[in-house]
This record gives structure tokens, C-alpha cells and sequence, in this order.
């Protein structure tokens, strides 16, 4: 909750698509910070271009993967086990960089009786056209699921599975010294069942 507003009213980006619900059923949100190279905050004075947002904006920007050499990480912890790669496909023009992340929680909660399942897939493809233009499709896709029909001791015998599928084709373009633009094609939703 930012200076007072409802959750629904605070406004998620990344990489422009508008994210309708960026978290899982338990909270933990569904950007995977390792793919993350920059975040902007707005809490007030936001210009109209952001829509109807009335408490907050949230603006997250992905990683360009490296366009010269390959790289990859992982990560294992309490809440997530995380795998990232990237690299060039064509060296210094066509670079890939991709994130995925499974929740351990959902090991924890099947010793329960609880079906879970919360992972992520996030990536980006970056084409370097020449210095000024460059092209870039970023995509996330997210599978939420909680099933408690089986679950021992425990009266409430509901499930839940949700899907965020999101992309964004976009073309970024220099002009001049202060003067850009940006031409995107997008799509995101939220698929319930």
C-alpha cells in the first residue's frame, strides 16, 4: 500500500508491459531480481502517460544479455532455486539473456498435502540494428498454483492455478543528442482457472 491507496491501484511495469498481478497466491513477487537492471519508483506527481495509476508506479527494466561473452549463474536458498544465462548469439549484434526461478516452498507444502507450484520464466532477445536503433523482445511467463484438496488437517478443500504470460516487442531508437523514441508492440493477462 503506497500513501494510502489499495493494492490494485499501484501501477507494475517491466519492460513497459503492464503486469495485471505481479505476485504469487503467497506474496513473494513474481520479477526475478537477477534479471533486473534498473527500477523506478513514482509515488506521486507521475505523468499521464502511465495510465490510470492512482498510488504508485512500479518501473522495472531488464538486463541487455552481454553481446561480447557468455555467462551463467545459479542460486540456491530458502524461498528459490534461480538459474540465469546469457550471451551472444551473433557476437555484437544478437545477444539472449534468460532467468528461471521454482519456488521451494512448494517441496515444504506437498509434505502437507498441498500441491504447489510457483516458477517463473523471464528473458530478453536484443538486436543491435546500428549505435542509434536497436530492437528488443522481452517475455515472462509465470505458472501459480496452490491445490489444497488433498491436504491433511486442513478444512478448506479449494485450488487455484493462475498463469501470467506477458511480451514486448520494441524498438528503441536515437534521434539526437536528448531526442528518442520507442515503438513497442505488447501484450499481457492474467489466465485463471
Amino acid at each position: 500500500h503506497v500513501r494510502g491507496g489499495e493494492g490494485g491501484e499501484n501501477l507494475f511495469l517491466l519492460d513497459n508491459i503492464r503486469l495485471p498481478f505481479p505476485f504469487y497466491f503467497l506474496g513473494q513477487s513474481v520479477i526475478n531480481p537477477d534479471m533486473i537492471e534498473k527500477t523506478e519508483v513514482l509515488t506521486g506527481g507521475f505523468s499521464p502517460n502511465y495510465g490510470n495509476a492512482m498510488s504508485s508506479v512500479f518501473n522495472y527494466s531488464t538486463k541487455t544479455g552481454d553481446l561480447e561473452q557468455y555467462h551463467a549463474s545459479a542460486d540456491f536458498n530458502f524461498l528459490n532455486a534461480s538459474a540465469m544465462v546469457q550471451g551472444p548469439i551473433i557476437k555484437n549484434r544478437l545477444s539472449i539473456i534468460a532467468g528461471f526461478r521454482m519456488s521451494n516452498l512448494s517441496w515444504l507444502l506437498k509434505g502437507m498435502g498441498i500441491d504447489a507450484v510457483m516458477n517463473d520464466v523471464n528473458s530478453k532477445i536484443t538486436y543491435v540494428i546500428n549505435d542509434k536503433n536497436k530492437i528488443n523482445f522481452t517475455f515472462l511467463n509465470v505458472t501459480d498454483k496452490l491445490d489444497f484438496t488433498n491436504a491433511k488437517n486442513v478444512d478448506v478443500k479449494a485450488k487455484a492455478t493462475d498463469h501470467i504470460n506477458a511480451e514486448n516487442l520494441q524498438l528503441q531508437s536515437v534521434w539526437g543528442g536528448k531526442i528518442y523514441s520507442k515503438f513497442s508492440l505488447l501484450q499481457s493477462g492474467i489466465y485463471l482457472k
